[in-house]
């Protein structure tokens, strides 16, 4: 927020935030009202601005402080980032209140170099700078990146010499869009599928020309106007959008490309008519509609850790399920679509190419059409979902499988709930002396929704609520916000 207005004269309607500030408190300080400062003196310079700055900032940071200090515990979340020429590492914290609510603050943000033991003293020297050493730092929360997660030299490993207790996490979001992009580099069909969806996008959106033959199409088909989606890497929603139009306006891209006399427009066509593109765009709307609602939750700021992690299990369920009950199904909506557009299976009349008089330092290999049912299933349906499904079990792992026991065992929600030899293993963790009789107590006190646990106990819970999810970039990446 902007100290100094456009125009600062008496006149002016707006002088700036901090002379109308100034001018509004006259009103409740006599003192204020009263001053009459030397003309020479109007604080309105760079220097006394940044003074002001610094001290409310040392002012909200020594409240962040206070607070962390009450619960005693915290987990620390960071992102760099280039500003210019400057790398930055933003430092963000994770702790209770004192009102017992999460609260997730921004605490600092330095300059580094890109090095993982540079990372790793930075985020040290952040914390002892604020008075921070003497708590329990329980988690650390970064991005996906080798330099941050690898297991032996990397940021995590070399903080948890110092914090042996503070377990790593990774952004779920984040996670599972890795997924599904492993999914999709792993499967080459699947592959050649997105990036054909992205240069249908690309042919349709770049021209006018191209886009206005798009939408005249739409209305002479008589469906509705609607555009196509751009696919993002890291915003895997985009996808099922993506497909959902392609499907919605098939008709109109097919005939749209028929009547271009183009090599682009040729490709696509060719591409898009064979019925394993058709196949490929009824499973991922299935297959990313099964996972949609999972990537929305754990995009939401009251994201729960041990929620997220049954509605994962959840998904694993459907997916497993889909393996036996959903193959005929997108047989049969794969055909349907392919046979009301007279789609013709050009794959099956593909012309043997021969490279005479070319030198190629690779071998060139056959990839194959599939175009019966069997077919798809086989090479495109079950290595997908296989994949997705190895991929979840691996990626969103969360803080490690005994860990996690213990974290859903605080949920009133799990089946385990209030479970000692669950809870047994993160108070090990955290090398909290608990008892079977506190756990008995607990369990009736919270049942009641009584505020308060026995002390223990609650600590155990106190845990729980401060390992973060760490969230999605758009709604609640603070790190990477700060930096940017």
């Amino acid at each position: 927020m902007p100290f100094r207005g456009h125009d600062e004269t008496d006149s002016s309607s707006n002088r700036g935030n901090f002379l109308e500030l100034l001018t509004y408190l006259e009103e409740f300080d006599p003192f204020l009202k009263d001053h009459s400062a030397p003309s020479h003196s109007t604080y309105l310079s760079p220097g006394s601005q940044n003074e002001m700055i610094k001290c409310c900032a040392d002012e909200v940071t020594a409240g962040i402080i206070n607070e962390m200090k009450h619960s005693k515990m915290f987990a620390v979340m960071v992102d760099e980032a280039r500003d210019g020429c400057v790398e930055q590492l933003a430092v963000c914290v994770h702790y209770v209140g004192s009102d017992d609510t999460v609260k997730e603050r921004f605490l600092q943000l330095s300059n580094l170099e890109s090095d993982d033991v540079s990372i790793a003293d930075t985020i040290e020297n952040v914390l002892e700078s604020n008075g921070l050493q003497e708590l329990k730092c329980v988690a650390q929360a970064y991005d996906g990146a080798a330099l941050m997660r690898g297991p032996v030299g990397r940021v995590q490993a070399l903080f948890r010499q110092r914090h042996p207790e503070a377990v790593y996490v990774h952004c779920y979001a984040h996670e599972l869009n890795l997924v599904l992009c492993h999914t999709c580099k792993a499967v080459s069909d699947a592959s050649d599928f997105f990036n054909t969806l992205e240069r249908l996008y690309s042919f349709f959106s770049v021209s006018l020309i191209n886009h206005k033959a798009f939408t005249d199409m739409q209305k002479v088909l008589g469906l509705k106007e609607s555009q196509l989606v751009q696919l993002s890497k890291t915003r895997w929603a985009c996808q099922l959008q993506s497909v959902t139009c392609v499907i919605a306006n098939f008709p109109a891209l097919l005939r749209c490309l028929a009547e271009m006399n183009d090599p682009i427009a040729i490709g696509l066509h060719t591409q898009l008519v064979r019925l394993s593109s058709v196949y490929m765009l009824v499973m991922f709307k299935s297959l990313l509609s099964t996972i949609e609602r999972l990537h929305m939750y754990l995009q939401m700021q009251d994201i729960d850790l041990a929620q997220a992690t049954m509605y994962k299990e959840a998904v694993l369920e459907t997916l497993k399920s889909m393996l036996t009950e959903t193959a005929d199904q997108l047989d049969k909506q794969a055909t349907d679509i392919f046979e009301a557009n007279n789609s013709q299976d050009v794959s099956r009349k593909r012309k043997q190419r021969h490279l005479d008089d070319y030198v190629v330092e690779s071998t060139t290999g056959t990839r194959s059409h599939a175009s019966s049912g069997d077919e798809l299933r086989n090479h495109i349906f079950y290595p997908c979902i296989d994949r997705m499904l190895s991929e979840l079990e691996r990626r969103l792992s969360g803080v490690g499988t005994d860990l996690m026991k213990g974290i859903q065992a605080c949920h009133p929600a799990a089946e385990d709930f209030m479970c000692g030899q669950s809870l047994e293993l993160i108070a090990n963790h955290y090398k909290i002396s608990l008892r079977k009789e506190e756990i008995v107590v607990a369990k009736h006190f919270l049942m009641e929704n009584k505020k308060k646990a026995p002390f223990q106990m609650w600590q155990v819970c106190f845990f729980f609520l401060t390992l973060p999810c760490f969230q999605d970039s758009e709604q609640c990446f603070k790190c990477e916000t700060s930096c940017s």
